[in-house]
């Protein structure tokens, strides 16, 4: 007992703070004595303690080190050197790390003799520290300089030297293209280090390779095909693996039996692997990278297009077999970790086949009743995205995730209600919701809104329980919650009376509760902005004029002016509140805020103009019951003027209007130009459509952004790269800067679209080239943007010859670009002129880079030779007719389409090859090169038909809709019915 009473002392604080009183002054008089080479020998625990404190003054206080004041110490801890202590050399290492930033260069060169003969010294530690330093403070001259010290480092026998090493060139790489350039002339020895029996050595040596041939696509793929070979083969035997990982054996109790040592069995799998000559990793990081990179590479077989995002990903070509084969085989490993990242990385592959992911159903159940609450997690996080697109493989977790919901861990429990939401059935909805509100209350709001986010999916996936789901939401409303908690619930609710017009009744009647008490100025505004234009539309108006009236004489002049607009959009679409409203208008006439007066004065003018030219008259008792039933909701002429223009919708969006007014200012001379400025003259800003098949939406927005970096290394090394690199060009905001910046092409006029980057090489070969279409009035600027990937060479005076059989186009001239040195990137063009006599069709042109070529010197990038003219093929770049079409959307489908009407429409009808309606409706929208109205592209993925109403503007000004009615009888092609007015 009286050593359990010592435990319970409260020690002071300076028992875990001791250098919380220590002066900045004192310090730095203590780190003089470093230059005393006879108390550096005799008493070097007291420079220990000052270069602790040191580093204490630099990283836990205000009080940083100066430049003058940091120099000084850098000196004086040089002298440390004459010192054998092993403590104190170990800090002097820390503390160089720490302060060369803050010291001039030519000052940190001094040390670098001291560092390289530790570099050279009979103790492993003293090696492995002074390389760790060393690489932080030279630059590419001095690397070469040591480059053999460091190659010798990297197969060296000691595991701490060869790691130090390993690690030391994956900083030099991301130092700087320089030395990553030298480093990438060691993959001879990396490549050995690869086979050292130690396991960090072997996963840093596996990041390494992978970072110097990550742009080498095809030595990356032979270097995962020879190792995974190797690591199947040693999975295939007894003791690589447990036996079973069927249902019939999940239980938590074999969650620790893949955590079992299996050092004794390495020895044995040494000799077998002399025998059989095939390379293997056994550490199982180095698995896990291994696996991350076979990852990838089916990732872009799928968006390469050779193999199909459904089962064919298994044996589509022999790289999708190897891999595949690969992932399965981990599933089996001994190592939880190798085991759960090879289910992840099956489970987040690119297919919608079921039977491609469920071999990987029997890891994630292991992991869900594993014991680790991380296991827990990362699991229920992934089935959460899984979900989405395979409900009914992840519904048969429902009973483990239930028992989740209680997790101490409150995002564990959260996830598994989430995860509940999405593969629940319209039954279990009430006491999913139940099991909810028990929570709720106590976790943080991020989780809150992820959960509002979960039963919005849930209600539209079953309509008929929105007034459950509506009445749910609207409790937090009055609660306590922060302004996202709340802005998310607002969203959820507009979102499902877009969605499910049953819903709009109740859920305005919930957010005009909300706004009697609401304390967000902002959020109040957005509800009455959202009555306004919802409320109108609904069977009584009437009934939310007085919620809305309240707001005008209780609330803050903001709230005012906002409610102000509202009732006059109600009076001006209702004729029968025209005369009770602008009763209630003449009240607010005296308001103290000068912009409520303003808007009251103009409302009342707006209305009392409608009603004396079309006066407002009751319907006769004759009329039909439509007139009976309390609708005040009766449409406004035709030749109301003031109320039909302000109830009249902009042709685009705010934000389109945004970046249409932008790219107008671009325009050379358009600021000074004295035609008038309206929606006509704005220039064409195409609005990004939804991308419907979207890998990272279809597993959820838990995981996206896991979905939208490469995470090849991910936490471990910090080296994320994209999976797919899409090209964007230096002007992605806007693509046609870059040509209004070039006066020849500026006199060509405005630039009515530029369509999206096209690949005319694969991204792994020694010049990269990608082409952005610039359409004229009668014009084509082709950009042809290249990127120079050899080390040795400098390219100049770049240009793309073409070829074409068409008599549509000719080119007329073109640019051509100066010089593109190694890793830069830098555009040509070529100018097109199109025959307007003639009609618009697709035409090809066969393409060929043509430069000359210098050698440079890789390490000093001086010329090592005379320039020499070379020709490259590229694949043959094509015109569309969808090239000539933006992408510009319309607020009111229904209203453009009757407007357009008839005369000019035409109706098809095809036969498309793909999978599911989603694919088809992706597909659909690539091809036609227009985008998506009134929220239409949200597909139910359990759908046999849909319709897609889409919008664009063709060449001319000229406004073109199209209608889509997209089917799958049985199992069948999909049907597309499509028809077009313009």
């Amino acid at each position: 007992t009286g050593i359990a009473d010592l435990f319970k002392e409260e020690k002071p604080a300076i028992y875990d703070r001791p250098y919380i009183n220590i002066q900045k002054a004192d310090t730095l008089q203590a780190a003089r004595d470093f230059h005393d080479s006879i108390m550096v020998k005799e008493a070097p625990s007291k420079c220990v303690t000052t270069i602790t404190q040191i580093l204490y003054l630099q990283n836990n206080t205000g009080e940083a080190l100066s430049h003058l004041e940091a120099t000084e110490v850098f000196f004086g801890v040089t002298k440390l050197f004459v010192s054998r202590n092993a403590q104190l050399r170990r800090m002097v290492y820390v503390i160089l790390k720490d302060l060369y930033m803050l010291c001039d260069p030519s000052d940190v060169i001094i040390v670098t003799s001291c560092l390289t003969k530790d570099m050279s010294s009979d103790m492993a530690i003293y090696r492995a520290n002074a390389l760790r330093v060393l690489v932080r403070i030279i630059d590419t001259a001095m690397l070469s300089a040591i480059e053999r010290y460091i190659k010798h480092a990297i197969i060296d026998k000691s595991y701490q030297v060869s790691s130090s090493a390993l690690v030391s060139s994956l900083h030099l790489c991301e130092a700087s293209a320089d030395n990553a350039s030298v480093v990438k002339r060691w993959v001879g020895e990396v490549q050995e280090a690869l086979k050292s029996p130690n396991e960090m050595v072997q996963f840093q040596a596996t990041q390494l390779f992978y970072r110097i041939k990550r742009n080498d696509r095809l030595a990356v793929s032979k270097f995962v095909q020879k190792y995974t070979k190797g690591v199947a083969d040693s999975l295939s035997s007894p003791r690589g693996y447990k036996k079973s990982f069927s249902s019939s054996g999940m239980s938590s109790g074999m969650s620790s039996g893949m955590n079992n040592n299996h050092n004794g069995s390495r020895s044995s799998e040494g000799a077998s692997y002399a025998s059989r000559n095939v390379p293997k990793l056994t550490s199982p990081l180095a698995i896990v990278c291994l696996i991350r990179y076979t990852a990838k590479l089916l990732h872009e077989e799928v968006i390469e297009g050779r193999a199909a995002p459904d089962a064919s990903i298994m044996d589509a070509t022999d790289l999708c077999t190897v891999a595949y084969d690969f992932l399965t085989a981990c599933l089996r490993h001994e190592s939880e970790m190798v085991a759960f990242e090879a289910a992840k990385s099956i489970a987040m592959l690119p297919t919608q086949s079921p039977e491609v992911v469920l071999p990987a159903m029997s890891v994630l159940q292991l992991s869900l009743s594993s014991m680790r609450p991380t296991s827990r997690l990362a699991t229920v996080k992934l089935l959460s995205g899984l979900a989405i697109l395979h409900p009914n493989l992840v519904a048969r977790f429902n009973e483990g995730l239930e028992a989740l919901i209680g997790d101490s861990n409150r995002l564990i429990g959260t996830l598994a209600i989430m995860t509940l939401l999405k593969t629940g059935n319209e039954s279990s909805m009430d006491r999913l919701l139940k099991s909810i509100s028990k929570f709720i209350s106590v976790i943080a709001e991020e989780y809150k809104i992820m959960v509002v986010s979960s039963l919005e999916r849930l209600c539209l996936t079953y309509p008929s329980k929105f007034p459950v789901v509506i009445g749910f939401i609207s409790k937090f409303l009055r609660d306590e919650g922060g302004f996202e908690f709340k802005r998310t619930i607002i969203r959820t609710m507009e979102s499902l009376m877009e969605k499910i017009p049953e819903t709009r009744e109740i859920a305005l009647l919930y957010l005009c509760e909300f706004i009697e008490d609401c304390e967000f100025v902002a959020l109040s505004t957005h509800v009455l902005h959202v009555i306004g234009n919802v409320g109108i539309q609904t069977i009584c108006a009437a009934r939310y004029v007085r919620f809305v009236y309240n707001r005008c004489i209780l609330d803050t002049a903001m709230i005012r002016a906002a409610a102000i607009s509202t009732l006059l959009k109600f009076g001006a679409h209702c004729p029968a509140l025209r005369i009770s409203i602008i009763a209630l208008l003449k009240q607010c006439a005296m308001d103290t805020d000068d912009e409520v007066r303003d808007r009251v004065m103009m409302a009342i003018y707006i209305l009392d103009e409608a009603e004396r030219k079309n006066p407002y008259i009751p319907p006769s008792e004759s009329d039909d019951d439509n007139h009976h039933d309390g609708n005040n909701n009766q449409a406004p002429s035709s030749e109301d003027n003031p109320a039909a223009l302000y109830l009249a919708k902009m042709p685009f969006s705010f934000d389109n209007l945004m970046q249409r007014l932008q790219a107008y200012k671009a325009i050379p001379g358009a600021m000074e130009s004295d035609e008038p400025l309206d929606f006509s003259t704005l220039p064409f800003v195409e609005e990004k459509p939804r991308d419907i098949m979207s890998h990272s939406t279809i597993m959820g927005d838990e995981i996206i952004q896991a979905q939208s970096q490469d995470h090849i290394g991910g936490c471990l090394s910090g080296d994320t790269h994209q999976l797919s690199s899409e090209f964007q060009s230096p002007h992605s905001h806007d693509p046609a800067a870059v040509i209004y910046a070039i006066p020849e092409l500026a006199s060509l006029g405005r630039v009515f679209r530029s369509s999206k980057s096209t690949a005319l090489t694969e991204t792994e070969t020694e010049y990269v080239v990608h082409c952005i279409k610039h359409i004229f009035d009668t014009h084509v600027v082709l950009q042809f943007i290249v990127q120079n990937t050899i080390e040795d060479q400098r390219l100049g005076n770049v240009s793309v010859t073409m070829e074409t059989e068409s008599e549509l186009f000719d080119c007329i001239g073109e640019i051509p670009c100066e010089a593109i040195a190694y890793g830069a990137t830098a555009s040509c063009f070529a100018i097109l002129e199109r025959d307007k006599e003639q009609p618009l069709a697709p035409a090809a042109f066969a393409c060929e880079l043509k430069f000359s070529v210098v050698q440079v010197d890789r390490v000093t990038g001086e010329d090592e030779g005379e320039a020499y003219e070379e020709e490259y093929p590229l694949e043959n770049l094509e015109i569309f007719l969808s090239d000539f079409l933006a992408k510009t959307s319309t607020m009111d489908f229904r209203k453009s389409w009757e407007s357009i009407g008839n005369a000019h429409e035409m109706l098809q009808k095809f036969a498309l090859n793909e999978k599911s309606i989603s694919s088809a409706a992706s597909a659909v929208i690539e091809c036609v090169g227009m985008v998506t109205c009134d929220g239409t592209d949200n597909i139910n993925p359990a759908s046999k038909q849909h319709m897609m109403h889409l919008s664009g503007t063709f060449l001319g000004d000229v406004k073109v809709l199209a209608r889509c009615q997209l089917s799958r009888p049985g199992n069948g092609a999909v049907v597309l019915k499509m028809a077009i007015r313009g």
